[in-house]
C-alpha cells in the first residue's frame, strides 16, 4: 500500500463555470482562468469554489488518475494496474 497525495485539482472557474485542471502549488494563490481570462483565488474551502476531483499519478504504473474527493483517506486500487493506493492529503505542521 503506497500513500499518494494529490498533484492538483479539477476546479470550476467561478466566473465561466468551465472545469480547469490546476496544480496544487497554486492553492491559496490568485490564478487566472485560461478560458475566460478572469482572475480568482484558488481556495478549495471557499464558498464560490467547486472541486469534485483531484488528480495524481499511480506510483505503480505512472498513469494519471482522476479521483473523486470522497476517496481521500481511502485505500483503493489503480484502475489501470490494480496497484494498491492510499490517497492522503498532505498536512502542514
Amino acid at each position: 500500500m503506497i500513500e499518494v497525495e494529490p498533484r492538483g485539482y479539477f476546479v470550476d472557474c467561478p466566473h465561466c463555470n468551465k472545469e480547469l485542471k490546476i496544480n496544487r502549488k497554486y492553492l491559496g494563490e490568485n490564478v487566472q482562468c485560461k478560458l475566460c481570462d478572469r482572475p480568482f483565488l484558488l481556495e478549495l474551502s471557499g464558498s464560490n469554489m467547486h472541486s469534485s476531483h483531484f488528480f495524481s499519478s499511480c506510483p505503480h504504473c505512472n498513469e494519471e488518475l482522476r479521483v473523486a474527493h470522497k476517496y481521500m483517506g481511502v485505500k483503493a486500487a489503480c484502475k489501470h494496474c490494480s496497484g494498491k493506493i492510499h490517497f492522503v492529503e498532505k498536512t502542514t505542521a
